[in-house]
């Protein structure tokens, strides 16, 4: 077992008091209640390894219920009933996780926390377009899960309150709490959008898409909302291809697929965190090969501590451009961001 219960009560009373306590009175609750039920960690102990626990394990309670809206639970999750939130009381959800602990046991064995978190597209859209404008350009997501902030040209967004660009259902907002939108001229189109993850998620098959829904906390429903109306653009798009892989080796060999012909722009978010020292520092130097034989732009964005640069030293989000032309590298951070992009602070120029 990857976890003894005295360690995973100390996760999910974490669980609860940083991530949860001011956005989801649900799982807040609910967190508090698993740390101190030893058979209910018993049962998370099983989860894969490397795997956030308390999130892969609610999550597998709120892919049952979103299959299963008739069960009594589900009147407590705004998700599913449409009904504002409210505290569940605890014999309810531990009954229905009794009943229901062999398909829970599988899905923690069989499956993945993956990003769901659209609303980063908030500051991807406005960067690709700043750096790019008539050229054939490939765009490539390392961590892409299902690709939907891959999709980023497919959505509206909305700054504040009066600065919109595009026109779709799929309602990005964000606030610029400092500086300025980079500025362009229109939302970038790619020619070629290419997302690589070691467990990619068919979106054509139901399961995965409900489980991707499943990962949003039942109680933000404007999350929740906007997710399935991406996923309902995703399964309309046809230039998007995911591709299966979790290695430097893997990535070089998708990448140099691409004709130096096209512009070329990589990125990942949140995604590092993931992986050892030594195999961030292997990345890292994979993208350096690439950029001593072609032009591109790689953003990555990810805590600061990530990076390994003694400059980064306050805590926050950061995004860190780099620029590789005619072999040479210019480095510079963009601003800090919220970790589901509800808010930019945009470095100054």
């Amino acid at each position: 077992m990857p976890h003894d219960p005295k360690t995973l009560k100390k996760i999910f009373l974490t669980f609860a008091e940083r991530e949860c306590r001011d956005k989801s009175p649900l799982y807040f609750h609910l967190a508090q209640q698993i740390a101190e039920d030893e058979e209910l960690l018993r049962l998370c102990a099983i989860s894969r390894e490397r795997q956030p626990v308390p999130n892969l394990f609610l999550a597998a309670v709120h892919d049952l219920i979103l299959q299963h809206p008739e069960e009594e639970i589900a009147a407590f999750y705004p998700s599913v009933s449409g009904s504002p939130g409210r505290e569940i009381p605890f014999p309810i959800f531990r009954e229905f996780v009794h009943q229901n602990s062999e398909k829970i046991r599988d899905t923690l064995a069989t499956r993945m926390v993956q990003t769901n978190a659209v609303n980063r597209s908030a500051y991807l859209m406005p960067i690709i377009s700043s750096l790019f404008d008539d050229e054939e350009l490939a765009v490539v997501d390392i961590g892409t899960s299902s690709g939907l902030v891959l999709n980023y040209d497919q959505y509206q967004y909305r700054y504040d309150e009066d600065t919109i660009f595009g026109d779709s259902p799929v309602k990005i907002q964000s606030s610029i709490k400092s500086g300025q939108l980079p500025p362009f001229r229109r939302i970038k189109q790619p020619s070629r959008k290419i997302g690589i993850d070691q467990n990619v998620l068919d979106l054509r098959r139901p399961d995965n898409a409900r489980w991707l829904k499943a990962l949003i906390w039942p109680d933000l429903t404007d999350r929740f909302d906007r997710l399935s109306r991406a996923i309902e653009a995703m399964l309309r798009t046809d230039n998007v291809s995911l591709r299966e892989g979790s290695s430097p080796e893997d990535f070089a060999a998708i990448l140099e697929t691409i004709p130096k012909s096209e512009a070329l722009f990589l990125y990942h978010t949140h995604v590092l965190y993931q992986f050892t020292p030594s195999e961030r520092s292997a990345f890292r130097d994979m993208v350096n090969t690439l950029g001593n034989h072609r032009d591109l732009h790689y953003l990555a964005v990810e805590a600061n501590s990530i990076f390994d640069n003694p400059r980064y030293r306050e805590p926050a989000i950061l995004m860190e451009l780099n620029t590789y032309r005619n072999g040479a590298l210019d480095k510079r951070v963009l601003g800090r961001v919220d970790g589901h992009g509800r808010w930019v602070k945009w470095a100054e120029s």
